[in-house]
């Protein structure tokens, strides 16, 4: 008799931590109006709210960090790059620790 092993696979549900409206400051010194979604990836998507095409994606490993400037303003830092965003409901805080909570719970 043979023994058959069956393959088991596990999908990885990918869950929205958070998502919102933010300005991003563009390398060009003015402010574009982005949809900024948080996922389990862990990524930071940045998304064009009117064609909802993705601009940009950022992901969040152990070497990020993200650091508020004032309670509209905060930045994320990566390796290679900073990025600042603007929270005009002024709540950057609030971003600020799901990033860094998110880095350290997945990845």
């Amino acid at each position: 008799k043979t023994l058959s092993i069956k393959k088991i696979t596990h999908i990885k549900k990918i869950v929205i931590i958070k998502k919102g409206i933010l300005e991003k400051k563009s390398p060009l010194l003015h402010y574009i109006t982005r949809e900024v979604v948080i996922d389990s990836t862990p990524k930071l998507d940045y998304i064009n709210p009117n064609t909802h095409q993705i601009k940009g994606s950022i992901y969040l490993t152990k070497s990020c960090s993200a650091d508020p400037c004032d309670e509209c303003v905060f930045f994320l830092n990566t390796p290679k790059r900073r990025f600042k965003f603007k929270d005009t409901s002024k709540r950057a805080f609030v971003w600020v620790k799901t990033i860094n909570d998110t880095i350290k719970m997945y990845s």
